[in-house]
């Protein structure tokens, strides 16, 4: 189920890791780890993962694709606040062995890339390996910030053009007011607006639940009526309904991680009760597309009566 886009946006974040040395948690005869990393936020009581990444197999020195994260979503568009980052070996049954973690921030991340910083992946007191950042930057609107663009944008003006790159990634760091020039000239560029697409939340990785619901109220007419929205055709021609059905469903339904659809109706009127919320079908969900219209034509099998105004 899609949620939301939170009002602000900010652009997304590219980041991708490789991992040095992980601790192999599969035990003797267990073979490698087969390591994936999740990004996670705290909401409330919950943790809420936001992005994670595909496993690879066998192996203790990965190197991950490259993460996309709508900075909205990650963080609200506030790069100094803090995430987590967590490894797991992939089990098929769902029981991920842990590996590691750390806390950091989205400034954190870029500056970490720029002066080669590695991460330490710690599993209570115990040192699981090392992450590498081997690319962390924001893309707005065609614009991409990494820290060696503020860095080239500042030798334009000669100000550090004299000092080798090392060193002015040192000065960057450390100086009080070079680092807040860097702060602002981020803040700035994040700070547009845009409300992102459905392509876009599906490339970063955001899994759909289809979930359908059918009106059922007597605005629709009188199903056993020829030409009425719901009327079942006896030429096998779809009605209006299983034409929307059909034209939604079956885009959305390729997204979906399980290919399994609540269906549900409201409007219906069963032994004079009005149901707002009923199971459609014979099953808590239906399997496929055709699943779903199987469980719609099955509605009028029962002694259903559409209810509210006509």
């Amino acid at each position: 189920r899609v949620q939301k886009a939170k009002d602000v946006f900010s652009g997304i974040f590219f980041l991708k890791f490789s991992g040095t040395k992980l601790k192999n948690v599969e035990g003797i005869f267990g073979g490698k780890s087969d390591p994936f990393f999740e990004i996670s936020i705290i909401v409330g009581t919950f943790t809420q993962v936001v992005y994670r990444s595909t496993h690879i197999r066998n192996n203790l020195n990965p190197v991950w694709d490259i993460a996309r994260v709508f900075l909205s979503y990650l963080c609200d568009g506030k790069l100094d606040q803090t995430f987590n980052v967590n490894v797991f070996d992939y089990e098929k049954s769902g029981n991920h062995r842990p590996m590691g973690g750390f806390q950091t921030t989205v400034r954190a991340l870029i500056e970490a890339k720029s002066i080669n910083q590695t991460y330490l992946l710690m599993e209570g007191h115990e040192n699981y390996g090392e992450i590498n950042v081997l690319t962390a930057y924001l893309e707005k609107d065609g614009e991409t910030l990494t820290m060696d663009n503020f860095l080239r944008k500042r030798d334009s003006s000669g100000s550090l053009s004299s000092k080798n790159e090392a060193t002015k990634r040192s000065v960057l760091l450390q100086s009080t007011s070079l680092g807040k020039m860097a702060a602002n000239y981020i803040d700035n560029f994040n700070s547009k607006k845009k409300i992102p697409t459905v392509v876009d939340y599906i490339s970063s990785n955001c899994k759909l639940d289809l979930c359908v619901a059918i009106d059922f109220t007597a605005s629709n007419g009188n199903p056993h009526e020829t030409g009425t929205y719901h009327h079942v055709n006896k030429d096998g021609t779809f009605n209006d309904y299983e034409k929307a059905i059909t034209a939604v469903a079956s885009i959305v339904a390729k997204y979906d991680h399980d290919q399994e659809f609540p269906v549900w109706g409201f409007g219906a009127k069963y032994n004079g009760e009005i149901q707002q919320c009923f199971q459609v079908g014979p099953e808590p969900q239906a399997k496929g597309l055709c699943g779903i219209l199987e469980a719609y034509r099955s509605v009028f099998k029962t002694p259903i009566n559409m209810s509210g105004p006509a």
